[in-house]
């Protein structure tokens, strides 16, 4: 990229790094929708927006706090047994798209730069080469439109296959987005193999965390448990202390999710809830860009039956009656208001669950609450959350089963 640049990636001795209006500028952001104002307040200098809809509205509040904002563009995924990219006029559609909002948001002082699909398939094989063609002019396309700012994409963890794939077919990207949860401390020996090999691209973490639900622990049956808010914002703080703020090659790193959305449980990923409360992640992220000890105003010391251990099973039966109690402590709040929520599991992590409060009648709001086993076979989730007055929660929940003797299979 030219040196009168807006944004640019440059090598140094050290390796890269990232100038934004000629200085040195490092990632300290997440990765989601809205809450700017926030993220400013903590320390944060980034967001990654996926939100392709509310673009002007999102750069022009983040002008407004001084955020800059890595814009996501969407694309069809490669597949390959349906190759969308093999259609000429699909792929048309495609660029006029890109061209067309790469030209509306492209001199907005906010941008950072672009990230040219989410989570895209980045075949090795030479043989797909409508798709890797098409990716690579998309990538020109970008470049011809803004000389101003870099185009980076997104992987979906990090592998020697795909480093490798992205070194032979893709070298046209000024820099990568690696999204990493459990296996984040992988990352740096896996670059450390692969470097005598390729030219290691720039790179930033482009979505990272505790864990994924995909990489948590299952119950008996198939229901993945699910940590309490304070111990996932220990995980967020121990990640970001261990393997992002020492490893001096990466350019930094976006957060996931800044907002509210359901994956894997409703709660899993939430930064803030659908009112906008903060949840202790919030201030393990704000403790780590401030380079400050881990402080959460909020916290549930515990969940649990009443008369069982944790290394009971959980399996009742139906309409049996039980009994929950839990304890939450605030640094900052003596009034704390207790929200009890029951839900029947799907049988996938990404499939919808059913609320049950409007069929169960839950008896008791504050810290203990007893009601019966639904009558219906299957997994259960009480979820917890507990709120203070200053606009903070947090969250846990335990996981059932109501297994019926009578409920025979055909």
């Amino acid at each position: 990229m030219s040196e009168n640049a807006t944004v640019r990636v440059v090598e140094t001795n050290e390796g890269y790094e990232l100038l934004k209006n000629g200085k040195p500028f490092y990632i300290k952001g997440a990765s989601g929708k809205g809450h700017i104002k926030e993220l400013a307040q903590a320390g944060g200098n980034t967001i990654r927006l996926y939100d392709t809809i509310n673009s002007r509205i999102e750069l022009d509040l983040a002008k407004k706090y001084k955020v800059s904002v890595i814009l996501d563009i969407p694309l069809p995924e490669f597949r390959f047994y349906s190759n969308y990219y093999s259609e000429p006029k699909k792929v048309l559609a495609i660029k006029d798209y890109v061209r067309s909002y790469v030209r509306e948001h492209k001199n907005h002082p906010s941008l950072l730069f672009w990230n040219l699909g989410n989570e895209i398939n980045l075949p090795f094989s030479l043989s797909n080469k409508t798709y890797i063609n098409t990716y690579n002019e998309l990538i020109d396309l970008i470049h011809e439109e803004d000389p101003n700012h870099p185009v980076s994409t997104s992987y979906t963890g990090i592998g020697e296959k795909d480093i490798l794939g992205l070194s032979l077919n893709f070298s046209k990207l000024d820099l990568v987005g690696f999204n990493v949860f459990g296996n984040l401390d992988d990352l740096e020996s896996i670059l450390n193999k692969m470097s005598p090999f390729v030219n290691m691209k720039p790179f930033f973490i482009s979505e990272w965390g505790d864990q994924g639900p995909w990489e948590a622990k299952n119950e008996y049956w198939f229901s993945i448990q699910e940590k309490k808010g304070s111990e996932k914002a220990k995980g967020y703080f121990s990640s970001y202390q261990n393997n992002i703020k020492p490893n001096t090659s990466i350019l930094g790193s976006t957060a996931f999710f800044w907002g509210q959305k359901f994956e894997g449980t409703p709660d899993w990923f939430n930064i803030f809830d659908d009112e906008g409360n903060k949840s202790p992640v919030y201030y393990a992220l704000k403790s780590s860009w401030e380079e400050t000890d881990l402080i959460y105003p909020l916290e549930i010391v515990y969940l649990k039956f009443k008369n069982l251990s944790s290394k009971d099973n959980r399996i009742f039966r139906p309409e049996e009656p039980l009994e929950m109690e839990t304890l939450a402590q605030s640094n900052y709040s003596d009034s704390l208001t207790y929200e009890w929520n029951l839900y029947k599991e799907s049988s996938s992590i990404y499939e919808g669950w059913k609320l049950l409060n409007s069929e169960f009648k839950l008896k008791g709001k504050g810290e203990e609450i007893n009601f019966n086993t639904p009558e219906e076979e299957g997994a259960y989730r009480m979820i917890l959350r507990v709120y203070d007055n200053q606009q903070n929660y947090s969250t846990a929940n335990i996981a059932f089963y109501v297994l019926n003797p009578n409920d025979k299979k055909e």
